[in-house]
């Protein structure tokens, strides 16, 4: 939700500045808090009309852990009663927010009714040093006032907001009135004068008419029949809205076996076909329409992983052709404007002109102009990214605990994405890839401070240079740091199959005479993989687990799955790599069993066909891949790609345009900053410049300098 003080911007230009900040104070970080809160804690005993106070609990010298309060918001159901808030100080304070929750019991949705925990970005993502304890408290007041239902803490009492508004400011105030000391005769609108009687009764009716909702929501129908379609994920008055339009007999609201047809109608018009009334006309009709696309999840399609970093294969093949062609023009065009750049020259007793290089490395960077530049091709400049995506994966397991799994993961894709729009030619990723891996731990919210990252990176000489490329990695990015694994989803999956082979497993909708106990058998008769395997089913699941994750963890992350796939195919097309049966019957539980032949009048059919072709296809791109560190010939080409990667980096620092374009924006190799480069670029071009000066000047420079000035005593 979107709460005081939000924005979305300030992260990434600011979050690097306080990790900074943190790293390089860690000595007097408590004395400065102390100090901080102490003046915080003054400025609100000064201000006697916020009604906000803030006091140490237990010893008067701990500053870390408060007691804050506040008044209601007049003119809600919280008026005039006094909420009080448990607030404890992080160590990194004021550059992490203050840890806060309701001691007082709260009606609210963004508020948990058991553990009075809070959904304000305030206190997550949108903090900032410059707020202080008592704007986070003010924040609170106002989320009392302004409830955000869909972006709930507490879905119950959420949901009871958007349905029954009255019902909520009743709820709200008895907990006010019962929890926070509010008045019982000084009410907020809307709440109904509550006494004790009334709130009963109001109780009673109010539970009711929650029953008598309960029921009509059915519309007739019977509820184990109208819940099996929920069981997919369908909501009730979208499967109640479906029965009626294909014309489903109520039967007295008794539960019946739906004839194969109408069960095919229903689940077109659930997953967005147009059929007709007429249920058996429908049936006719479905087989002219063309074949249904696989729906995606509606939230996955709200992602910015869908929405901006999904391909086709051809689209995909195609940016990646375009962005080297990019890369090698204007390479090209760098090494043109250093030719034709005049040249250090220092006159000769015969008065010729001979070049005059400054040094060992100069020389070797004119030698670099007198052959053409060799750019590399794109399948060169992805082998070499994915190099680096395998180096992410070990510098990962050099810190002591080891990276999360997830951490590296999205280091990874970070690192595919940033290289999708931008070439190893203009950017080493040696230097992008240990920025992508620091970046992945804030946005997963792996704590680590740039300090002890930087420890672990080989080549690293100071801290900053590890950021010193965020700006321009998060530019690649398009700013968009979320990226859906597919890891949850095969939690998800090899939990349903613990669960059905414990003999709780849940039938489909589309299997009506199916059973948990039938489900549980069913599993047990799937063939082993091997003639000699004998093991329980569980743990042929557990191992199947296993090997799955593992792919998921390397195939998945050096591979385009992620750009090709959605997570839940990804995750089932690794399931099929390591034991096809068990992941057949998953499928069977979801869409049916596969019939002997193709019955393209049910979606249900054309569905399960598209499915699996799909999975098919993810499974062999999985299965191809092979660690580069596996074969010597690749680690060869990749050697003289790396010497190619650097010829072209000495074509760079030749570009007498290279600072005024400000095309190089990361470190050198040496690890200088952005702004350290272009002060050693400027300072050989003012060197050049002076030395054609002086070669042009008959009676030679300066004899005398300008002193620095001395600073005085």
């Amino acid at each position: 939700m979107n709460g005081p003080g939000s924005g979305s911007r300030r992260a990434t230009v600011t979050h690097h500045v306080e990790t900074q900040a943190l790293s390089q104070l860690p000595d007097t970080m408590a004395s400065n808090r102390n100090r901080r809160i102490a003046k915080e804690i003054a400025d609100i005993h000064n201000d006697s009309h916020s009604q906000v106070t803030a006091e140490p609990i237990g010893a008067e010298d701990d500053l870390t852990h408060l007691r804050g309060s506040f008044r209601g918001p007049p003119g809600t159901p919280y008026e005039d009663g006094t909420f009080f808030v448990d607030i404890k100080i992080p160590t990194e304070y004021p550059f992490r927010p203050p840890v806060m929750k309701f001691e007082t019991k709260v009606y609210h949705p963004n508020i948990s009714s058991q553990t009075g925990a809070i959904c304000l970005d305030t206190l997550s993502s949108a903090w900032s040093p410059v707020l202080t304890i008592k704007s986070a408290l003010l924040s609170l007041q106002s989320l009392l006032s302004t409830p955000e239902p869909k972006d709930p803490q507490d879905a119950e009492v959420a949901n009871m907001l958007l349905k029954k508004p009255k019902e909520f400011e009743r709820m709200a105030r008895e907990w006010a009135i019962n929890f926070a000391g509010a008045p019982k005769k000084q009410v907020a609108e809307g709440s109904g004068g509550a006494t004790d009687a009334s709130i009963r009764e109001q109780e009673r009716k109010a539970k009711e008419d929650e029953e008598r909702d309960a029921i009509a929501a059915y519309d007739g129908y019977n509820k184990d029949l109208i819940d099996r379609f929920c069981g997919m994920g369908f909501d009730l008055d979208r499967v109640v809205a479906a029965f009626n339009y294909v014309g489903i007999d109520r039967n007295d609201g008794e539960d019946y076996e739906l004839e194969g047809e109408y069960l095919g109608d229903i689940t077109a018009h659930l997953l967005g076909r147009e059929i007709s009334n007429n249920s058996h006309r429908a049936h006719r009709l479905l087989s002219s329409l063309p074949a249904p696309t696989m729906l995606e999840d509606e939230i996955y399609r709200s992602s910015t992983q869908f929405r901006i970093w999904s391909f086709s294969k051809d689209n995909l093949n195609t940016l990646r052709s375009d962005t080297n062609a990019t890369a090698c023009e204007r390479l090209r065009a760098a090494q043109q404007r250093a030719r034709e750049a005049p040249r250090s020259v220092t006159p000769s007793t015969t008065g010729n002109t001979t070049p005059n290089p400054t040094s060992e490395s100069e020389t070797k960077l004119e030698a670099a102009l007198e052959k053409d530049v060799d750019c590399l091709t794109p399948e060169e400049e992805l082998s070499f990214v994915r190099y680096f995506c395998e180096q992410a994966l070990e510098l990962g397991d050099k810190y002591k605990p080891a990276l999360p799994t997830m951490v590296r993961a999205t280091a990874i894709q970070f690192l595919r994405r940033f290289y999708l729009t931008n070439s190893v030619m203009t950017y080493h990723p040696k230097t992008i890839m240990p920025c992508a891996l620091f970046l992945a731990t804030k946005t997963d919210n792996y704590f680590i401070s740039l300090n002890s990252f930087s420890k672990e990176v080989p080549g690293i000489e100071k801290p900053d240079d590890i950021i010193a490329p965020e700006y321009t990695l998060t530019q690649g990015l398009r700013f968009t740091f979320d990226v859906r694994h597919p890891f949850r989803g095969l939690e998800g999956g090899v939990m349903e199959l613990q669960a059905i082979a414990l003999g709780e497993g849940k039938p489909a909708p589309h299997s009506m005479g199916q059973t948990a106990e039938s489900m549980k058998e069913a599993l047990q008769s799937i063939a082993p993989l091997s003639s000699s395997e004998r093991a329980s089913v569980s743990t042929r699941i557990l191992n199947a687990h296993g090997k799955a994750r593992e792919i998921l963890k390397t195939a998945a992350q050096m591979t385009d799955v992620y750009f090709l796939y959605t997570p839940s195919q990804i995750w089932l097309s690794a399931f099929f790599l390591v034991d096809e049966p068990l992941a057949r019957f998953y499928i069977d539980t979801k869409l049916g069993p596969e019939t002997s032949h193709a019955d393209t009048t049910n979606p249900l059919v054309v569905l399960r066909t598209k499915l699996l072709n799909t999975l098919s296809e993810c499974s062999k791109t999985l299965g191809s891949y092979v660690p580069l560190a596996s074969n010597p010939d690749v680690m060869k080409r990749l050697r003289a790609i790396a010497k190619k990667v650097y010829r072209c980096e000495q074509i760079e620092k030749l570009d007498p345009g290279a600072p005024e374009s400000g095309q190089k924006r990361v470190p050198g190799a040496e690890g200088a900053s952005e702004s350290e480069i272009d002060r050693a670029a400027k300072k050989r071009r003012l060197e050049r410049e002076k030395r054609e000066r002086e070669s042009k000047d008959v009676f030679g420079g300066e004899l005398v300098t300008q002193r620095s000035r001395v600073p005085q005593e």
